[in-house]
């Protein structure tokens, strides 16, 4: 893997075993190399480990992803259904579509039904 310097702030990555044109990061290219990772947690955690030798067509294997950390049990009953909320909508259609317009990429319909399946299991 190589990095290739574009402008000041940002870098396309390449194969240079393979010669492949450049992928420039976007939230397009991010999402397809998160399509490629594995869930690796134990128990209920969602960890992904993100395949940064991704070989997928259009991936943009320099990426990072922000976990949002949530108690299995006990959360306060006063503020849990907001919280509850919060976390659903960030994890359907809309919140994902609102968090690609703020550069974040998306992740991948599999993650997220089992990201959604685990916020219902919890109380």
């Amino acid at each position: 893997m190589a990095i290739e310097t574009v402008g000041t702030s940002r870098a396309s990555a390449y194969d240079s075993s393979t010669s492949s044109a450049p992928v420039d990061p976007s939230v397009i290219t991010a999402s397809k190399a998160i399509a490629a990772s594995t869930v690796t947690g134990t128990g209920g955690d969602l960890v992904l480990k993100l395949d940064h030798a991704t070989k997928a067509a259009g991936a943009y294997p320099i990426d990072t992803v922000t976990y949002e950390i949530v108690r299995d049990k006990g959360n306060k009953p006063a503020t849990w259904p907001a919280a509850k909320a919060f976390l659903m909508y960030i994890a359907g259609a809309t919140g994902q579509e609102e968090l690609s317009f703020e550069g974040c990429a998306t992740l991948p319909a599999t993650i997220v039904d089992k990201v959604r399946s685990r916020i219902d299991s919890l109380s």
